[in-house]
């Protein structure tokens, strides 16, 4: 049995690998995916972890076991996976990736298309197929293709080139020193060659995918990031980038070796485009006020959905948001794809530097200030009566409770939710001051017990 839980979100399932998440589980989730869709093409890749091999090839029998023609183009980002189900005219794809988790963990990332994301309402019935066992598995005669031989990151680099708002010529100007720091992961490849394209000098750091390791903490947060901030300096470099294992979170650390805060993304991204195209931001409950205040700014309106990918696309489309994403380093940009994109994060923050022409520290100081202060803590069983206790404490101040309960205060906001990919709830303060956000975060910990 188990030690602990699978986790089951709207990107889909993850957990340690030879405990919740067996082949035997892989297979029987991409069956069920499978058997959603009817059959057809699917398109598999994933990142460098060592379990990512028999992941990937249970998944892949699970997808030929009901009939779909796998397509595997190997060592990928997800956001290629989910241009490559465009690209390839497939039906769906599979990322075979845990993400910002530790190495222990993997997961099976379900994808729909750049253009035509998947569906929160659909991975429900997924997880209903496979906990009733109802998948359709073909005879011999009906079992699904296996193709191998895509690589595709080189297609995505192509498409965030071309994108208009990239300004290729300004930043070759710039001549930009660049450390890019891929954590061994999947965008090693495609990271390095986006920048040297774009014509800056880089330089390479944990940008080898063959070793399977992480050398530093998969999730690009301020203290994982040490190590990029001394290679910055070194290097006398103009900021540094840092990766999670699947490339579709970006990190920035400036000219002085100072790690900016995954918030920071989103929001130096969100006024590039703005000052190019007006409209609508979408982001998730947890995203820092910065880019709301930003956009209020600009004369636009920001919208909040529930954390997820999938939650965010689902409301860019219903408002027709120019940009979107998520605080934790996740870009969003609709010309491309409704998928969070490091790519796309890295030529838009680029091409900002390169139009302000002045240092990332002093652009990060233009930008609306708010201190963070966040913590975890394992999940209780009675979380609902963790959260009413919080309610309650805070209940003078403008409560939803879309995800989770957040309390919008006159000086910032407290946010606590579950987690979608580990056993943990979040508790995330945010003020004016780090004063009183450290202040608010052991406010809320006491009403929450602890």
């Amino acid at each position: 049995m188990a030690k602990t839980n699978l986790m089951r979100s709207v990107s889909g399932i993850r957990g340690i690998v030879g405990d919740a998440l067996t082949p035997e589980v892989a297979a029987r989730y991409a069956a069920a995916f499978g058997t959603y869709i009817k059959g057809g093409r699917v398109i598999i890749g994933g990142d460098a972890r060592p379990t990512g091999p028999i992941i990937k090839a249970a998944a892949t029998a699970g997808f030929r076991s009901v009939g779909c023609d796998v397509i595997d183009i190997g060592l990928s980002p997800t956001p290629t996976i989910g241009l490559a189900v465009d690209y390839l005219k497939a039906k769906a794809g599979c990322a075979i990736t845990a993400s910002h988790n530790p190495i222990e963990w993997n997961a099976l990332k379900i994808l729909g298309g750049a253009k035509r994301p998947f569906s929160a309402k659909g991975i429900e019935k997924v997880f209903a197929i496979a906990d009733a066992g109802r998948m359709a598995y073909v005879g011999w005669r009906g079992i699904g293709s296996f193709e191998v031989g895509y690589h595709l990151w080189e297609y995505h680099l192509d498409r965030v080139l071309k994108l208009r708002l990239v300004s290729r010529r300004r930043i070759a100007q710039r001549k930009f020193k660049v450390v890019i720091d891929a954590v061994n992961g999947a965008g090693s490849l495609l990271g390095p060659e986006l920048l040297r394209r774009l014509g800056c000098q880089v330089t390479e750091l944990h940008c080898r995918p063959g070793s399977g390791r992480f050398p530093r903490r998969p999730e690009p947060t301020p203290a994982a990031l040490a190590g990029l901030g001394r290679a910055v300096r070194h290097a006398r470099a103009d900021l540094g980038f840092a990766l999670d294992p699947d490339a579709d979170r970006l990190a920035i650390v400036d000219e002085n070796g100072r790690p900016l805060g995954e918030e920071y993304t989103l929001a130096l991204a969100v006024r590039w485009v703005l000052t190019k195209k007006k409209g609508p931001v979408a982001l998730n409950m947890s995203t820092s006020q910065m880019v709301d205040d930003l956009a209020a700014e600009m004369g636009c309106r920001t919208y909040r959905s529930k954390v997820g990918e999938v939650n965010v696309t689902a409301e860019m489309k219903k408002r027709g948001a120019v940009v979107g994403g998520e605080g934790n380093g996740g870009v969003i940009f609709p010309e491309l794809s409704y998928g969070r994109d490091a790519a796309v994060g890295m030529a838009f923050v680029l091409s900002l530097l390169a139009a302000e022409r002045c240092p990332l520290s002093q652009v990060a100081a233009e930008l609306p200030r708010y201190y963070p202060a966040r913590t975890t803590r394992p999940m209780p069983k009675n979380f609902a009566r963790h959260l009413k206790r919080f309610e309650k404490k805070f209940i003078k101040g403008k409560i939803s409770r879309l995800d989770g309960i957040k309390v919008f205060l006159p000086d910032g906001s407290l946010h606590v939710r579950a987690s979608n990919t580990e056993p943990i709830y979040r508790v995330m303060a945010e003020a004016k001051t780090a004063r009183r956000a450290r202040s608010l975060l052991q406010e809320a910990l006491a009403a929450l017990g602890g």
